[in-house]
């Protein structure tokens, strides 16, 4: 009973113009709140002539925006009430922390991946990979926004600084020499993707493997080897070693020398040359104008003659069958032409 005569009289000590200055700030508080989706969209209307207020509206931005236009306006309305100087000071660090918070919201937002602006970034600064590389700086950015947000709150409560940030010094040298090995994966990875070393699809050589790269991560690279076998290799192996794109390749080149026996006749061999050469120019995926049959020369392993030719398929699994294809026809073509091999075995490169 004491507690609510208490408060009875705190009302009756408001004088009548305190309550009309609260009257006069509520009402004008409520207009704004119910003006403050314009007001937004007005705002957001100026960088952004092109877009229709529905599009306006689903930006990432709106809402954290709407939302403190209210909460200073809010404190505005409050500036009237003539509050006394111990409530004021609360009133204006409670504001300070909701327009910190919302203004860090708002530039986080900014800079999301999805956002328009950070697109507009990306082609100005020609960000270069897969979205990994825009993901990845989105949220280095964002980590920063937040982080200093958070020590402008921690200001706003009287915290030193100074000791905080000397103390995560220390912890941050901690941190980097037990973790050495994962920042010089996650460096090697950024690097990777940013300079498109190679994509996922590319078939990849380094010094210890080989295969179609599966995926790409900041920490480490997977790749599936030829014998189906799949491989994780560290980023900062990758970035500190050589590494053989085939897949940057347009056309992969198929040569072989074919030794015929010493006693195959002039005439045999240039038939042979002939008849070898419109055939391979009859397969699949071979660049016509690359196919050259020659009589090479004559040598201590018989009769040379040399193929080179070049096919535009890039993708090893599918090239070996290409090159398959030619081995089968270079065969056929010396059983239908009666001629002998010699002793000298077939030799095949790439």
């Amino acid at each position: 009973m004491e507690q609510i005569n208490n408060l009875l009289n705190i009302i009756k000590s408001i004088s009548w113009q305190q309550w009309l200055d609260l009257f006069v700030a509520i009402v004008i508080f409520v207009v704004f709140v119910i003006l403050s989706p314009l007001i937004t969209y007005l705002i957001l209307k100026l960088f952004n002539f092109k877009k229709t207020k529905k599009e306006i509206k689903k930006m990432k931005i709106y809402k954290p925006l709407k939302l403190l236009l209210i909460i200073i306006w809010l404190y505005i309305c409050i500036l009237v009430l003539n509050l006394p100087t111990e409530a004021f000071v609360v009133v204006t660090q409670i504001f300070k922390i909701l327009a910190i918070i919302l203004g860090a919201r708002c530039i986080a937002n900014l800079i999301d991946p999805e956002s328009e602006v950070f697109i507009n970034l990306q082609d100005k600064f020609k960000f270069l990979g897969s979205g990994k590389v825009g993901n990845f700086v989105s949220k280095i950015f964002k980590t920063i926004i937040y982080i200093i947000a958070g020590f402008m709150i921690i200001s706003e409560f009287g915290f030193n600084l100074n000791g905080i940030i000397a103390g995560l010094g220390i912890g941050s040298a901690i941190i980097a020499l037990a973790a050495q090995d994962v920042a010089k994966n996650l460096i090697g990875g950024a690097t990777i993707i940013m300079d498109r070393q190679f994509l996922i699809g590319d078939w990849i050589e380094t010094t210890q493997y080989a295969g179609t790269v599966e995926d790409i991560t900041f920490r480490s690279t997977r790749i599936l080897t030829f014998d189906n076998t799949e491989v994780t290799i560290p980023n900062g192996l990758l970035a500190n070693t050589s590494v053989t794109n085939y897949g940057k390749m347009d056309k992969r080149r198929i040569r072989s020398h074919i030794y015929l026996d010493p006693k195959t006749s002039y005439e045999d061999v240039m038939n042979f040359v002939k008849k070898l050469e419109e055939n391979i120019k009859r397969l699949p995926n071979i660049i016509q104008d690359s196919v050259n049959v020659s009589f090479f020369e004559i040598g201590s392993r018989g009769v040379d003659i040399y193929v080179f030719l070049f096919t535009d398929i890039v993708v090893y699994v599918d090239y070996l069958k290409v090159r398959s294809n030619v081995n089968d026809l270079i065969l056929e073509i010396i059983q239908q032409s009666n001629i002998k091999l010699s002793e000298a075995t077939t030799t095949l490169m790439q």
